[in-house]
């Protein structure tokens, strides 16, 4: 009776007693089938290896850990080149940034200077013209003052001619 109190009055206990109960059974099925494998002829065989064999494997195991580490250092070469030239590259990019930063400027100052030239040399056309305009009229001038006074020079003689 104590048996089945316990199975029937604590949870806990009851929970621990049943869960044993669904436990063995799967134990046992499990140790009954493992137990009929070999009598139906399903049991593997176990190899036998001798130490050639064990050494041959181990060598081969060694072979294929120096392998993956060539590989692995080749990665690792590969991806410090990687760096490296991704490094040199925005190193070269920076550099060449800066280069044509300076190009812009002294294009610009070279531009202005252009411009200047250019203006100085429109005001000096301006002024060459100017200087022979007034060059031509200084010319007319003279031309008409040497008319005038070739004509005040006539009227003077006949003048005098007819007045005489």
């Amino acid at each position: 009776m104590d048996g089945r109190r316990r199975l029937e009055g604590s949870e806990e206990k009851g929970d621990r007693v049943g869960i044993m109960h669904i436990i063995r059974p799967a134990r046992t099925t499990y140790v009954t089938a493992w137990q009929e494998q070999p009598e139906r002829g399903v049991a593997k065989k176990r190899k036998v290896v001798n130490d050639d064999e064990e050494e041959l494997a181990h060598t081969k195991h060694e072979d294929e850990l120096k392998d993956w580490a060539k590989k692995l250092a080749e990665y690792e070469s590969a991806k410090s080149s990687e760096v490296e030239c991704r490094l040199k590259v925005e190193s070269d990019c920076r550099r060449l940034r800066e280069q044509l930063g300076k190009s812009e400027m002294r294009s610009e100052e070279s531009q202005r200077r252009m411009q200047k030239a250019e203006d100085a040399y429109r005001q000096l056309r301006e002024d060459s013209t100017d200087v022979l305009r007034l060059r031509l009229c200084l010319e007319k001038f003279q031309v008409v003052s040497t008319v005038l006074h070739y004509l005040l020079s006539l009227r003077l003689k006949l003048s005098s001619v007819f007045w005489e």
